[in-house]
This record gives structure tokens, sequence and C-alpha cells, in this order.
């Protein structure tokens, strides 16, 4: 019976996982960060005054994964600008900066969700403690 409940455990961090993200930092915790590409969107607004990394990228997945491997990364500005994709890595949010949020036409931004986990000892990964922050 044991085996079965930690089978059926083990199946539900499997599914639990598969809808996340995982990006790993040089703090030393875990961390779990979701991106709902619709729903963590701003579009017409961006976030001025906090890039720290420009480059062209094909699609906001692709900036957001540049931004998931990067500490720094709070937040995503993505705007195309004469049929040029191009991805900004912000060190700042809205929560950070409220006053930096503004209306620019064609630009999307995106807040970035990190949830960090300490794991309790003698325990599987699925009963992590988590906390949700809002970058």
């Amino acid at each position: 019976m044991k085996t079965i409940r930690m089978m059926v455990a083990k199946f539900f961090c499997i599914l639990i996982s598969a809808f996340q993200v995982k990006g790993f930092c040089s703090t030393g915790k875990c961390e779990k960060i979701s991106f709902t590409e619709q729903q963590d969107a701003y579009h017409d607004q961006e976030l001025v005054s906090h890039v720290f990394h420009n480059s062209v990228s094909s699609n906001s997945q692709q900036c957001y994964l540049k931004c998931i491997n990067d500490c720094r990364c709070l937040s995503i500005n993505y705007k195309v600008k004469n049929d040029i994709k191009y991805c900004e890595l912000n060190e700042g949010s809205h929560f950070t900066n409220k006053n930096s949020l503004k209306n620019i036409y064609g630009s999307v931004y995106y807040l970035l969700q990190r949830e960090y986990s300490t794991k309790v000892p003698n325990f599987t990964i699925c009963e992590w403690f988590s906390v949700l922050i809002l970058a």
C-alpha cells in the first residue's frame, strides 16, 4: 500500500513540474518560475529605466528563457520595431518601481513570477514549503 501511495505522489510531482519551468541561480535555493503568456502580459506598456540586457529575440518565450537564466531579471519588455523583435531584461518590476511602468504602444511588459522552496530534511521533493514571490 505504501508503494502505491509513493507512486501516486511521484506521479503528481511529475505532473506538477511538467507545467513549470525551473531555473537555478547561485543562491542555492530551489526556484520554480511560471510563465503564462496571456495572463502575465501588460500590452502597450513597458518598464523604463531598468533594462540591464538588450537582445533580438524571435518570440516572447525565447525572451522569457533568457530572463529565467539570470537572477537579476524580474520582468521583461518585448517589442517589435521595424520588423525586428527586441527582448529587454529588467532588474526591476512595476511592484518595485511603480512610476517606471509607462504606456508605450507596441510594447508588451511581462512580470516574472518566481517561487522559492526550501527542502525540509528527510522529506521528498513534493513536501517542500513554498512561498510565492512576485518580483
